[in-house]
């Protein structure tokens, strides 16, 4: 059984914003991780260890550094445990 569920970000596309949510069914270190469309680090949401539940998480479409990115495929990569999912989401300008 898996330690934690990535569930697609809602909306998906999206223009403003985007809801990510994952579910812990053990407390765990997790790092939850915006890619570009060549596998380059965008922004890093999450790394800290959480407990067990439901977590959601707000994305602007901004990296690093506080700037906009432009329109495109992005990807997000769930890391916690020996475990790593990925989802595909398209930001729409």
């Amino acid at each position: 059984p898996l330690d934690v569920e990535l569930d697609q970000n809602i909306p998906n596309p999206f223009n403003l914003f985007t809801i990510i949510s994952y579910t812990l069914h053990k407390s765990n270190h997790v790092e939850l991780t915006i890619l570009n469309a060549n596998g380059e680090e965008v922004l890093k949401i999450v790394d800290k260890s959480q407990p067990v539940g439901h977590q959601k998480i707000e994305w602007r479409g901004v990296d690093r550094n506080g700037s906009s990115v432009s329109s495109g495929i992005y990807y997000l990569r769930l890391r916690s445990s020996n475990q790593m999912m990925f989802r595909k989401m398209i930001l729409l300008k």
